[in-house]
C-alpha cells in the first residue's frame, strides 16, 4: 500500500488524528508500519473476541429478552466497527485515499469567490462539531456502562448476582457468557471488566472515525453540487467575462456573436467537467460507505426496538438499562444526520438538474445545443447515498426505519 504524504497531512487537516485513531486509515511507511500493525492487531482481536463472547451469550439467554436485546445490541455494534476497519483501511483504502486526492487538488478551477469560501466555512462548523460531538457522547455511553451504570447499581443495591444461565456473568456491564467459573474471583473480574472498557473505547473510535469521515465527504459533495448550480445561474456572467479576456484590444460595442457563443460552451463544458468529477466522487463515496451502512440501516429497526424493550423490561439493573438508552438514541442521532445529508444530496442533485434547464440554449448556436442536451442527459439521475447498493438513504428510509421499530416492539410484546 503506497502512502501519499500530502494526502496524510490532508487528512490531518481534515480529521485532527482521528482517522489514525480509529483505523479509517493509517500509513504503512517504515516508520509507521509496526505501529499500525500493532493496532490493527489490538483492535481485531478485541473485537472478535467481544463479538464471538457477545455473541453466544445472546444466543444463550435468547429467552430474556432483557439480556439477549443488550447482547446481539453491543454484538452488531462490534460488527460495524470490524466492518469499518477492514472496510475503510484495507479493501476500499485506493478510493478513500483518491476521495480526499480529489478534494485536496479541487473538482473544478473555479473554487473562489465569496459563495465558495461560505460554504467552506459552513462545512468547516459543522465537521469541528462533528469531531467533538460524536466522540464525546460516545464517550459518555461508555462511562455510562463501564462507570455510572455500576455504580447506580451498587447505590441502589441492584447488583445482579445469579442467573439461570450457566456460566453467564452478570457483573460485568455487558452480561457476558465465560469459561470460567466466576465465583468471588475478584482479579478475573477486573480483568474482563478492562477488557469490555477496551472493547467499548475501541468501538467508540472506529466508529466516531467511520461517521465523521462519511459525513464530511458528503458534506464537501453537498459543497459541490451547490457550487455547480451556482455557476450554471451565473452563466451568463461567466460567458461575458470569459468573452471580454479574449476579445482583449479588439473591444468594441458590437458583440461578435461566433465568439460570444464559443465563450458560453466553454463555460458549459467547465460545468460538465465538474459535474464528471462529482459523479466520479459519489460513485468513490458509494464504494466506501455502502457496506458500512448495511449493519445500522438494515438491522437498525430491530436493533432500536431491542433496546427499547430493554428499556421497558423487568430486568432490576439501572446501568444496563440507561446504556442501552443512551447508545440507541445515539445511533437514531447518527441514522437521523445520515438520512438528512442523504435527502440534502438528492436535492441538490435534483436542483442542478432543474437549474441546467434555464440555460438559455436557445439563442446559441447548434454545438451549445448539444452541450446542453448532453448535459440534461447526465443529470436525469439522481444521486443518492446507497446502502449495499440497494438502498437509498435519506429521509423516507428514516421515517420507514422509525416505523418499523414502532412495529417491532408491538410484535415483541404481542408474544412475550
Amino acid at each position: 500500500m503506497k502512502d501519499d504524504k500530502e494526502v496524510e497531512r490532508f487528512l490531518i487537516k481534515e480529521y485532527f488524528y482521528i482517522h489514525k485513531i480509529g483505523l479509517a486509515y493509517v500509513p504503512w511507511d517504515k516508520e509507521s508500519a509496526i505501529i499500525s500493525i500493532f493496532q490493527y492487531a489490538i483492535y481485531l482481536i478485541v473485537l472478535s473476541i467481544s463479538t464471538a463472547l457477545l455473541g453466544y451469550t445472546a444466543f444463550l439467554t435468547i429467552d430474556d429478552i432483557a439480556l439477549f436485546s443488550q447482547d446481539l445490541h453491543i454484538t452488531l455494534i462490534c460488527v460495524v466497527a470490524i466492518i469499518n476497519i477492514i472496510n475503510n483501511s484495507m479493501i476500499y483504502r485506493n478510493d478513500m485515499v483518491e476521495i480526499h486526492k480529489n478534494l485536496m487538488n479541487g473538482l473544478c478551477n473555479y473554487e473562489t469567490g465569496e459563495f465558495y469560501e461560505g460554504e467552506k466555512k459552513n462545512i468547516f462548523k459543522q465537521k469541528k462539531f462533528l469531531l467533538l460531538f460524536w466522540p464525546l457522547y460516545y464517550g459518555f455511553c461508555a462511562s455510562m456502562a463501564i462507570v455510572i451504570g455500576p455504580l447506580m447499581d451498587s447505590y441502589y443495591g441492584v447488583d445482579a448476582v445469579h442467573t439461570s444461565y450457566p456460566q453467564v456473568y452478570l457483573k460485568l456491564p455487558f452480561a457476558m457468557w465465560t469459561p470460567f467459573d466466576m465465583g468471588s474471583q475478584v482479579p478475573l473480574h477486573l480483568i474482563l471488566s478492562v477488557f469490555q472498557a477496551f472493547m467499548v473505547i475501541i468501538n467508540n473510535l472506529t466508529i466516531s472515525a467511520g461517521v465523521a469521515m462519511y459525513v464530511v465527504v458528503l458534506n464537501y459533495l453537498c459543497l459541490h453540487l451547490n457550487l455547480l448550480t451556482n455557476s450554471i445561474d451565473n452563466l451568463d456572467v461567466r460567458a461575458t467575462e470569459l468573452y471580454k479576456v479574449r476579445q482583449g484590444n479588439r473591444a468594441s460595442s458590437k458583440l461578435d456573436r461566433v465568439l460570444y457563443n464559443k465563450c458560453y460552451n466553454d463555460c458549459l463544458i467547465e460545468n460538465i467537467k465538474h459535474h464528471q468529477s462529482i459523479l466520479r466522487l459519489h460513485k468513490m463515496y458509494v464504494n466506501l460507505s455502502s457496506v458500512p451502512l448495511f449493519v445500522p440501516f438494515i438491522a437498525g429497526a430491530v436493533l432500536m426496538s431491542m433496546a427499547v424493550v430493554h428499556f421497558m423490561s423487568d430486568d432490576v439493573r439501572i446501568g444496563p438499562k440507561l446504556t442501552s438508552g443512551t447508545v440507541v438514541f445515539g445511533e437514531m442521532l447518527n441514522m437521523l444526520m445520515l438520512c438528512v445529508y442523504g435527502e440534502k444530496l438528492k436535492l441538490l442533485s435534483e436542483g442542478a438538474r432543474d437549474t441546467i434547464y434555464s440555460i438559455r440554449w436557445y439563442e446559441m448556436d447548434k454545438e451549445c445545443h448539444q452541450t446542453v442536451s448532453i448535459f440534461q442527459q447526465a443529470t436525469l439521475k439522481p444521486m443518492n447515498v446507497k446502502c449495499v447498493y440497494l438502498l437509498d438513504i435519506n429521509m423516507e428510509t428514516f421515517a420507514t426505519l422509525i416505523n418499523s421499530t414502532y412495529s417491532y416492539i408491538n410484535l415483541v410484546y404481542a408474544f412475550k
